[in-house]
């Protein structure tokens, strides 16, 4: 499979539609939109043999917590998880964090196995737990917060 991954674009907005089917094209447009003409934040999305097969959102900050980035929105499409595009997603997001970034964080449901295993695999070490931290029609359950020193 050829893996390519890439800043987010435009033309990704249909794509990206198959990794988050509850949004709607407008949203995911303006989402696209307010990443490209900002500084604060990074969209890239992982192209699999052609399409869009993950996506992973960087939150930047001001000072005075510009040396953190808070990591969300991991996503790889399910017929193509378990191929290491997470990992990949996961590695090149950390390779592209600025010299003044020390603290990675990401937020994660606790069902979420597979992500907490993948972001334990890299260095990341739980910090805290939100008890009942997702709670939606989809599941409840608690939100693991994890960190990576860099």
């Amino acid at each position: 499979m050829k893996l390519d991954i890439r800043e987010i674009k435009p033309e990704d907005a249909k794509s990206l539609l198959n990794l988050f089917p509850h949004w709607e094209i407008n949203i995911v447009k303006k989402r696209i939109e307010i990443t490209l003409a900002g500084r604060h934040e990074k969209r890239f999305v992982a192209i699999a043999n052609g399409e869009v097969a993950g996506h992973i959102k960087a939150n930047f900050h001001w000072k005075p917590r510009r040396h953190l980035v808070e990591l969300e929105s991991l996503f790889v499409l399910e017929k193509l998880r378990r191929k290491g595009i997470g990992t990949a997603l996961l590695q090149h997001t950390l390779n592209q964090m600025p010299k003044n970034v020390n603290i990675v964080t990401a937020k994660t449901s606790a069902n979420n196995t597979i992500s907490l295993k993948l972001q334990k695999n890299l260095g990341f070490e739980k910090f805290a737990t939100l008890e009942n931290g997702v709670d939606n029609a989809k599941e409840k359950c608690d939100l693991i917060y994890t960190k990576l020193k860099l």
